[in-house]
């Protein structure tokens, strides 16, 4: 009876323990399911030939949030390019505009002169790409608005902002 009402205990755990992993799979393919089709979404938009688009870039689902770290962001956009520039190879750079709560100090432009890693800065598409990155601010620096920039040879092509 004992060694009975034991496996059978086991295998009630191994059931449960089952059963969390299954439900954790889900939600995060729920999740990814759900992000997936949104980028579908924005895809076939930017694909649609619009005349009210024009030459330039746009920019889609522009998201900032914390990175668990203090001072520390994770960002994610899509950029794409609209008429006769669509399949060529275009180079571009981003740039965020950091601006701080109340305005007690001055804003943060990132890439900062010098940054070692500036070069992740630079954009290269064809059609349209998904950028996924963190920037880092001070600790104390607490943000009310962060502003992408995209430009081409120095001339903003694109914008978008976030106020939290």
């Amino acid at each position: 009876m004992r060694s009975l009402l034991m496996a059978s205990d086991s295998n009630l755990q191994i059931e449960q323990a089952s059963q969390r992993l299954l439900n954790e799979r889900n939600s995060a393919l729920a999740e990814e399911n759900a992000r997936l089709k949104e980028d579908l979404a924005v895809y076939e938009r930017l694909l649609k030939p619009e005349s009210k688009r024009g030459e330039g870039v746009t920019l889609d689902r522009f998201k900032v949030e914390p990175d668990g770290v203090s001072g520390r962001y994770r960002y994610s956009f899509l950029v794409a390019l609209q008429g006769a520039r669509r399949g060529k190879e275009t180079k571009l750079a981003m740039q965020f505009i950091v601006t701080p709560r109340g305005g007690s100090s001055s804003n943060i432009v990132l890439p900062r002169q010098g940054d070692p890693d500036i070069s992740s800065y630079d954009i290269e598409l064809r059609n349209f790409r998904r950028i996924d990155g963190r920037f880092q601010v001070p600790p104390d620096f607490y943000m009310e608005r962060v502003e992408l920039r995209i430009s081409e040879a120095g001339e903003i092509k694109a914008s978008q902002s976030l106020t939290f």
